[in-house]
């Protein structure tokens, strides 16, 4: 698909959308508006992530970077409006909306200074949790960060996280790697759910789209206790935006830069209010989006593509129903689609891999609050993905042509209470189904059925939070085991927690790994083992946090890992002239370190932020393990010109040499040797900028540059040259 086609499919796509919304914004041609801004301090700087509430209608918004909120389509009639946050005292105001008011405005002044408010997040218990008081160390990336970043993937996100490595597999996905475990140890969630798409063994992260998301939650260590197989590493868990009655209307965006690439994105949401009884609302979301990028090529003459070409599309209804403040109905389905292509192969011998994936999802929530302080939920998760990968010789012929097909399936009830205020117990049961059907496979189709049962005790005093949990799984294949949890917060001072967890982790080998039969036609063959064990760990993790003041924080995080029986993918020898490799499970290995987080609001004008990591990785003999960065340096420099409603970010990453164990590869392609070697990448240091302006608060338009200094790794790394890149963002209210 070449760049001008795609920047007329990306313009039409937002016709397209505009039309669609047309009818809806005609509709709301009455529309009321209350409008206003939460500051702090003699300049009234704006206070970002404050929460504006309106009681009598039950609708809350949190104000943006600049402290702006907005309330859409407002009744008429006297209110009172209600700003709280973590670290000012609770305001209210009231205010009277007439029927011949197209906008009315209400400003609130706070002592203290902006910052945000600590939100609650999900990840890591059975629970919601404050983020400032859960036992398990969270990281927490909101969709304002996203956009700071400018980038076009989740991959690039994920990359300026401390302790967070990146993975690039054979059919060129990109997958994350956490505190020196593989990619196969971190699992990847969407909305709390499991989702299929899995390639050379990890999900590539680029098919999650940028636009959905309002944040994502990372906690790094074993989390078996609650999510079962493959939380032995952690958990990146992806929330995606919900339809409410605060959402706007409408939204388009659309960037564009070098490289051929062009994000478009549009989303639609409509609230009904008062459905057959005054308590009843429903709130419907539509998402789509549309990304091109043409890829990078180092080197013409090597006939090896070190950054594929793509082409991505995705869709997804949401809709939320709720019965007052008793239940909530939570329906969403989505469907995704990709091609992604690249060259394989040498001079004389040269191919063309086409790689597709199709994913249909379907998620369902049932939230039921019960008489007293107990609610119960319902949830079923079903999906499903189609991988196909081609390879075609230069003149057109098929040489390879394979099917993967994933299903998904997973039922699950849990049930919460909490007792006296100080102990909060949760119980619950899942029941999964997971197939592969896939030419790669000796039996081209293969499956597992799980059943588990978890439970977590939590008890709550002024000082001291412990939480004990554990799951209970039984796998077709492999049988019973049990992962247990235990973690403790300590409140030791005003402004410093201190952190403990021990948990046990597993993951049972992928059906890839046992059954796959797969011969490249550039020269290799994989073979999979049926002899496998599942991989179990002890982990164990240390932290600090210390707030010596409001404007600065400090996060310290140590770990511990003892992995018995990894799975190693390895070079077996040759079978008529191909390199064959398999798996195999070794006795041990052990990955220790630490990382440091660092933010500061140097003034009203500047924040910082910097991030270390350490990693140790090695196997039960002491040799390193592959794959693993010793010392990576993030950093992040925000410029708020709140007057001007400008925001400016610098950005970038320093990382350590990074050892390579050269036995995934075609080794022909880089040296011509064939023998196993020693290769690594080299250090180096990644710069990126990026600008964004607001204009009448509903038009945003930005621009940046991604890798200043136009570092390339070659043949490992995969990074994108220097990137140029500028668009906006347009909401309807």
């Amino acid at each position: 698909m070449n760049s001008t086609f795609r920047t007329g499919l990306s313009l039409s796509l937002l016709t397209v959308c505009t039309l669609v919304f047309a009818p809806f914004l005609i509709a709301e041609d009455g529309n009321r508006l209350l409008t206003g801004k939460v500051e702090t301090g003699e300049k009234s700087t704006g206070v970002a992530g404050a929460t504006v509430s309106i009681p009598a209608l039950e609708r809350s918004v949190q104000t943006d970077r600049a402290g702006i909120f907005v309330f859409h389509r407002m009744p008429v009639g006297n209110f009172t409006v209600v700003v709280s946050g973590v670290w000012f005292e609770k305001q209210e105001r009231s205010i009277t909306i007439q029927d011949s008011s197209s906008e009315s405005r209400l400003d609130f002044r706070v002592v203290e200074r902006p910052v945000e408010t600590r939100p609650v997040v999900v990840t890591g218990l059975l629970r919601e949790q404050e983020l400032d008081d859960s036992p398990l160390s969270t990281d927490l990336i909101s969709a304002s960060e996203i956009q700071d970043l400018g980038v076009a993937t989740l991959t690039e996100v994920m990359a300026e996280e401390t302790g967070m490595e990146l993975s690039y597999g054979i059919g060129r996905t990109q997958s994350a790697q956490v505190h020196g475990l593989s990619d196969s140890h971190v699992l990847i969630l969407v909305d709390g759910q499991r989702v299929t798409g899995k390639v050379d063994g990890a999900f590539d992260l680029g098919q999650i789209p940028l636009h959905q998301i309002e944040r994502i939650e990372t906690v790094k260590g074993p989390l078996s206790s609650v999510y079962g197989s493959d939380a032995l590493g952690g958990v990146i868990n992806i929330i995606t935006k919900k339809p409410d009655q605060s959402a706007p209307l409408a939204q388009v965006s659309l960037t564009g830069g070098n490289h051929g690439r062009w994000d478009a994105s549009a989303s639609l949401t409509h609230s009904f209010e008062s459905l057959g009884d005054d308590d009843n609302n429903l709130s419907l979301a539509l998402y789509s989006s549309a990304n091109f990028y043409d890829g990078v090529d180092y080197v013409l003459s090597d006939n090896f593509s070190e950054v594929p070409g793509y082409d991505r599309y995705d869709l997804s209804l949401r809709s939320l129903y709720s019965i007052g403040d008793k239940a909530t109905l939570d329906l969403k389905g989505s469907y995704y689609k990709d091609e992604s292509e690249w060259l394989e192969g040498t001079k004389f011998n040269l191919f063309r891999d086409v790689a597709n994936n199709e994913r249909l999802g379907l998620t369902a929530a049932l939230d039921w609050k019960l008489q007293g302080e107990g609610r119960v939920r319902f949830s079923y998760n079903h999906s499903a993905n189609d991988h196909r990968l081609r390879e075609f010789t230069k003149s057109g012929f098929v040489t390879l042509d394979n099917r993967n097909i994933e299903n998904y399936q997973a039922i699950q009830a849990q049930y919460t209470r909490l007792i006296d205020e100080t102990w909060l117990v949760a119980l619950g049961s899942e029941l999964s189904d997971e197939s592969i059907e896939s030419d790669r496979i000796v039996s081209n189709r293969e499956k597992y059925l799980a059943t588990a049962f978890f439970g977590e005790g939590s008890y709550y005093a002024d000082e001291v939070t412990a939480t004990l949990g554990a799951r209970w799984s039984h796998n077709s294949v492999y049988g019973s085991f049990v992962a247990p949890k235990v973690s403790l917060m300590y409140d030791a001072a005003e402004n410093l927690k201190l952190r403990l967890s021990y948990g046990r982790g597993y993951r049972e080998p992928s059906l890839k790994e046992l059954y796959i039969d797969f011969s490249n036609t550039v020269g290799y063959r994989v073979v999979g083992e049926p002899a496998l064990g599942p991989e179990s760990s002890h982990g164990f993790n240390a932290g600090i946090e210390i707030d010596p003041d409001e404007a600065l924080s400090l996060k310290i995080n140590a770990y511990y890992n003892v992995v018995a029986d990894l799975i190693n993918f390895y070079r077996t020898g040759e079978d008529g002239g191909r390199t064959v490799f398999s798996y195999e499970n070794i006795d041990e290995a052990v990955t220790r370190g630490f990382d440091v987080d660092l933010s500061w609001q140097v003034s009203e004008l500047l924040g910082a932020s910097l991030g270390y990591a350490f990693t140790n990785a090695e196997d039960g003999e002491g040799n390193r393990l592959a794959f693993r960065i010793p010392h990576a340096l993030n950093y992040k420099l925000a410029f708020s010109f709140d007057e001007l409603k400008l925001r400016a970010t610098i950005y970038g990453r320093v990382v350590d040499e990074q050892p390579v164990a050269d036995i995934q590869s075609n080794r022909d392609i880089f040296s011509g040797v064939d023998e196993a070697q020693d290769l690594s990448v080299p250090a180096h240091g990644i710069v990126n900028a990026r600008i964004e302006a607001r204009l009448f608060d509903d038009l945003q338009l930005f621009g940046g540059v991604t890798n200043i200094s136009n570092v390339t790794l070659y043949p490992y790394g995969q990074l994108k040259t220097r990137e140029f890149h500028s668009g906006f963002r347009y909401t309807f209210h």
